[in-house]
């Protein structure tokens, strides 16, 4: 049986979606995909590849960027660990609400 995913809403949240989704269109196009239905399934199937191999399991992201954040807080301070802090405390932050519209979006299609 073959299943059809659902598009991810914590994919927004990614920097690279847009760029991912334009990409994948353009494939299906130049392939010679003329139905919307085979274009949205190919983008789709694109997509959750992009998830699997590039992205990973979000849980184990949220993990290893909470110890990358605890490292970095060990260290001496000075102005680059304070800069470096900021962007992994708004790295943690996004896959974190990423995590929030994941669990939102499932209490909404179960």
């Amino acid at each position: 049986m073959n299943v059809m995913r659902k598009f991810e809403a914590r994919w927004l949240e990614e920097e690279e979606c847009n760029a991912r989704v334009e990409q994948s269109w353009w494939r299906a196009m130049e392939e010679g995909e003329l139905s919307m239905v085979e274009v949205q399934k190919r983008m789709l199937s694109d997509l959750w590849i992009w998830d699997r191999e590039v992205l990973g399991e979000l849980e184990r992201r949220i993990k290893n960027s909470r110890r990358e954040l605890e490292r970095c807080r060990r260290r001496g301070i000075n102005q680059e660990q304070v800069n470096r802090e900021h962007i992994l405390r708004y790295k943690l932050e996004r896959l974190q609400d990423q995590h929030h519209v994941c669990w939102k979006q499932r209490a909404h299609t179960a």
